[in-house]
């Protein structure tokens, strides 16, 4: 990774990437995410807990889609924090995770900028837990940096852990 990286280097980006901390309890969207969908509902899993799925880690987060498709977001830059950062632009944000689903093209990983999105594969659905990638270059139009963990489709649940987000001078 290239100097001109500045403060921010080959680093992870997203705060609470391992699903740890849950301060309004086991039922809510853990530290730092925002979980947006009608009927949409997250829940730790983990060591110790009745569902004990996980894959990185102590725990992960079970996502089930209600009525609408569900979204567990994260800004890493936004407001003033991205407009002090505008080194980025150009950069690619390249992330991932490893996802379990039961059901084919329902769960899947994004990227924002302000300016789109870019797209992991969905899940196939094999019931395994599987590394899902997604990479996009920061648009120079853009004005924020978001990951953004999805469940589409149909009312079911996934599995998400191991949230990674790193940015890079190369798509490589």
């Amino acid at each position: 990774v290239s100097d001109f990286i500045g403060g921010v280097g080959a680093v992870n980006l997203p705060g609470n990437d391992d699903f740890l901390i849950w301060p309004e309890g086991d039922a809510a969207a853990p530290a730092l995410y925002t979980l947006d969908g009608t009927g949409a509902a997250v829940a730790r899993a983990g060591t110790g807990l009745g569902d004990s799925n996980r894959k990185i880690g102590d725990f992960c987060a079970k996502l089930t889609r209600g009525t609408t498709d569900l979204t567990l977001s994260q800004d890493l830059l936004s407001g003033t924090a991205y407009s002090r950062a505008d080194f980025i632009e150009g950069l690619y944000a390249c992330g991932g995770a490893w996802v379990k689903s039961s059901t084919a093209n329902a769960a899947r990983l994004a990227l924002y900028d302000g300016a789109g999105y870019a797209y992991s594969s969905y899940h196939t659905g094999g019931g395994s837990w599987e590394w899902l990638a997604v990479t996009r270059q920061v648009n120079v139009a853009g004005n924020q940096l978001q990951v953004i963990c999805q469940v589409n489709n149909t009312a079911v649940a996934a599995y998400f852990s191991g949230l990674c987000v790193m940015l890079l001078d190369s798509d490589q």
